[in-house]
């Protein structure tokens, strides 16, 4: 079954640098829409800006997961997340320093229209939206034996209601770790985050939005994830690389009888020149795309079972 089709466009010139990622989806999960799209000045090697639709700097970059389906952290709008604003880099041998300032959630959110749902990103909804944010990531890599890198990251910002034309303060932090030996790779992380705006106050969840679809999200929690992977150590002209993992996450919910949210997913992952292959089993509760509640999952979690989904994906890259 058709999924989506991608443009990439990527380029450089002295020291200007472009990119720009279009995705086009089925219209019931928003037809096309912009990923990312921004321009950047190169300073020197380690110091650069970028303008537009950016990566949004935060947790372990630039995907916490291995799998096609992500992990929790994705469906609440905590990776894999960009908005639009300005972002500077600066990168060393074992540094890494971000700080990002967004003022929307997208190109085209203005100030008084609703957010469309029209986006990869999962982003604040209904009468509530995301403005003027500002987020810091700083990591640090070494090596001996094994290889890591240890990071912190966070952002605050506002959630702006259309009705009353009120802000309320919205942050989320984080602390991660990412370890490799020879073809294993683990990445931990725990979250904290803050969504708590007027729309919140009664029910204790917000609506948040991707590929037309809104769901609620419990406004104030935690969130866990530990990801491992093992990368099989072959040549072969017919197949580039094999790895295979495990990715588990789970998302606590502050308010007193919402139901936690569980995802575990067990795959792997092929490549074949053009060709990208991801065979996953995701196993998930109250997880609105593999539950039934599509609505209340991450938020109230009435249904409260494990569910599981087999997927199987194939991309071809030209």
């Amino acid at each position: 079954m058709y999924d989506v089709f991608r443009l990439n466009v990527d380029g450089a010139y002295r020291k200007l640098l472009f990119h720009a990622e279009y995705r086009f989806y089925s219209e019931s999960s928003g037809g096309g829409m912009l990923k990312s799209g921004w321009i950047g000045y190169k300073f020197n090697d380690k110091n650069q800006l970028r303008f537009g639709q950016t990566t949004v700097p935060f947790g372990i970059q630039p995907y916490q997961s291995n799998s096609y389906f992500f992990n929790i952290n994705y469906y609440i709008g905590l990776e894999d997340d960009d908005d639009f604003g300005i972002s500077y880099q600066y990168v060393t041998k074992y540094w890494q320093f971000n700080a990002a300032f967004f003022k929307n959630s997208d190109l085209l959110n203005g100030e008084g229209s609703v957010v469309s749902g029209r986006r990869y990103s999962y982003d604040l909804a209904g009468r509530s939206k995301e403005t003027n944010t500002l987020s810091g990531r700083v990591a640090y890599k070494g090596e001996s034996d094994v290889k890591y890198e240890v990071g912190i990251s966070g952002f605050v910002g506002n959630s702006y209601n259309i009705d009353s034309r009120n802000n309320d303060k919205r942050l989320a932090y984080a602390m991660h770790i990412v370890l490799d030996w020879k073809n294993w790779n683990l990445k931990t992380q725990v979250t904290y985050f803050d969504y708590g705006c007027e729309e919140s106050k009664e029910d204790g969840y917000v609506s948040m939005v991707a590929f037309n679809a809104p769901y609620q999200v419990a406004d104030k929690g935690q969130t866990y994830s530990a990801c491992l992977s093992y990368t099989v150590p072959f040549v072969n002209k017919l197949v580039d690389n094999i790895k295979f993992y495990n990715d588990y996450s789970y998302m606590h919910k502050a308010k007193k009888g919402f139901n936690d949210s569980y995802m575990n997913v067990v795959g792997c992952s092929v490549s074949t020149g053009p060709v990208y292959i991801y065979a996953d089993v995701v196993a998930a509760k109250n997880q609105p795309w593999i539950s039934p509640d599509w609505e209340n999952s991450f938020a109230t979690g009435a249904d409260n079972k494990w569910h599981t989904r087999l997927n199987l994906n194939v991309g071809y890259y030209f």
